[in-house]
């Protein structure tokens, strides 16, 4: 949280955040610790590590007041993001490729 306060200090405005802890392990994001940090910062956050399904992306996308503005996904399309956001549901699917 210091670091982050130094970089608004400095003059950045967005950081990603990754909980290394969860990097990798499809267990879902660390949400309560993303939208800390945004709030908490007053910085843009793009939230990354984790994010295993289309729900994880609906709990992400409800700290968009807070600051948390993108995602970084790697199990899903583009085109089943975009649905969910559009009200299609939360359902995990399964990483493609």
């Amino acid at each position: 949280m210091d670091l982050a306060r130094e970089m608004k200090e400095l003059g950045v405005i967005r950081v990603p955040y990754t909980d290394v802890r969860r990097d990798g392990t499809l267990r879902g994001p660390n949400v309560r610790d993303t939208g800390e940090l945004a709030r908490a910062s007053g910085l843009k956050v793009i939230a990354s590590g984790g994010v295993s399904s289309l729900a994880d992306l609906a709990e992400l996308a409800a700290l968009e007041p807070d600051g948390v503005e993108a995602v970084v996904v790697g199990s899903f399309t583009l085109t089943a993001a975009l649905a969910q956001m559009a009200g299609g549901g939360g359902a995990a699917l399964p990483r493609s490729g």
